[in-house]
This record gives structure tokens, C-alpha cells and sequence, in this order.
């Protein structure tokens, strides 16, 4: 709501908007569960006075403004699959499928905008115990093309993994983990609207290795 401005360059810049509009959404979801195993999760949304963050290019400046607005509407409707398994007794895997098809409806300067796609994204946790009571953890996740307001953004996919080992009773839990191993949650995002092409590339820092102590006293 602050429409306090923040450069990002001499042409960029953020800007908050304080005539917002609170958004409502009607939300429908069906949950079906198989085999007292695998689930199914259905869902509708329609979200009035959506609000997202929409880049407001002036051509007589050249400055861009990146400032948060309502749309018009925003419809999505999904799918969801989880299906957990067991490989063996000391591997059990979960694996997740989710479709979206989603659409977003704005007006820009009088003239109305639509981007609408169908998005996807896999997902598979691995946990195994390894020997001298050692837990290994993998997760690898692909998501595909997805609509963001005016923006098309590239799909990623990447793959995290940790170790855990207790000790002392299990009162010390020793644990390592490495995120974004392969460096692939680089964003390569898209806008083409209304005669304005933007570009962006950027990374979140999401890569890291991190080692954390935890020792529990009761």
C-alpha cells in the first residue's frame, strides 16, 4: 500500500499503490482418497480484484514501474495426485502431480489483457535409512511453463538432499543438507503486452549447503 518508491536502476523502480482492493475468492475442493493410499485433490478458484505485481512502462520517460494492482479476475482449476510407496523397508518414496489450468483477466490503459496457460509440476521425496542409523533425504521437483499475471515464466526443476544423524540417546540430531544442488530454480520470466516486451532473468540465492546442531535437554 506504501507508495514509497524503490530503484532498482536509473529506468526501474518499485512502487506501492495505495487504492488496492481487498480480492475475493469462491474456492471449491473434492478430495477422493484409493486404496486407502493414493489421494486426488480437485479445486476451483475464482478470485475477483486479483491483486499482483504488473510492470507500467512510460514511453516518453523510458522508466518502468513495477507497482502492484487489482485484475480483473483470475480462474484456476487443478488437479492433484499423491502417491506415497514403499521400494523396500527402509525406502519409502512420495511422489506429487499437479495441473493447473489458469487464466488472468486485466485491463491496461482501457484495453484488456488475458493470459492464460496449463502448468504442471512433478515431485518426488525419497527417504532412506542408510546403515549406522544414518537418514538420507532427496527431493527432486520439475515444474513446467506457468502464466503469472502478465508474466510467462520458464520452467525449473531442482533437486535437494540432506543427512541426519543422531546421537546421545537421539537427544543430538546432527543434520546436513544441500539445496538447489544444480542451480536450476534460475527464473527466466517473459511479458509481451500492449507493444511493452520485458525480460528478466534472476536467482534467488536458493543454493546452499547448511549444517545444523539440534540437542534436545528433557
Amino acid at each position: 500500500f506504501n507508495p514509497f518508491i524503490f530503484y532498482l536502476d536509473p529506468y526501474t523502480y518499485v512502487e506501492g499503490n495505495p487504492d488496492l482492493r481487498a480480492q475475493i475468492t469462491d474456492s471449491f475442493k473434492l478430495t477422493q482418497t484409493f486404496f486407502k493410499k493414493f489421494n486426488l485433490l480437485l479445486a476451483y478458484e475464482s478470485t475477483n480484484d486479483y491483486f499482483i505485481e504488473v510492470p507500467a512502462p512510460d514511453s516518453q520517460t523510458g522508466k518502468t514501474a513495477f507497482t502492484t494492482r487489482n485484475l480483473d479476475n483470475f480462474t484456476n482449476y487443478s488437479a492433484t495426485i499423491v502417491a506415497p510407496m514403499e521400494i523396500a523397508s527402509f525406502w519409502k518414496v512420495s511422489n506429487t502431480a499437479v495441473f493447473n489450468q489458469q487464466k488472468y483477466d486485466l485491463t491496461i490503459d482501457e484495453q484488456s489483457v488475458e493470459n492464460d496457460n496449463l502448468f504442471y509440476m512433478f515431485q518426488s521425496n525419497h527417504q532412506i535409512n542408510l546403515p549406522w542409523d544414518i537418514k538420507f533425504e532427496v527431493n527432486g521437483t520439475y515444474r513446467g511453463p506457468m502464466a503469472y499475471g502478465v508474466y510467462n515464466i520458464g520452467s525449473q526443476w531442482w533437486m535437494d538432499t540432506g543427512l541426519k544423524k543422531s546421537f546421545f540417546n537421539d537427544k543430538l540430531d546432527v543434520t546436513l543438507n544441500v539445496t538447489d544442488i544444480f542451480k536450476g530454480m534460475e527464473m527466466d520470466i517473459n511479458a509481451d503486452f500492449l507493444d511493452n516486451t520485458i525480460k528478466i532473468d534472476q536467482y534467488f540465492d536458493e543454493r546452499s549447503v547448511s549444517l545444523n546442531l539440534r540437542y534436545t535437554f528433557s
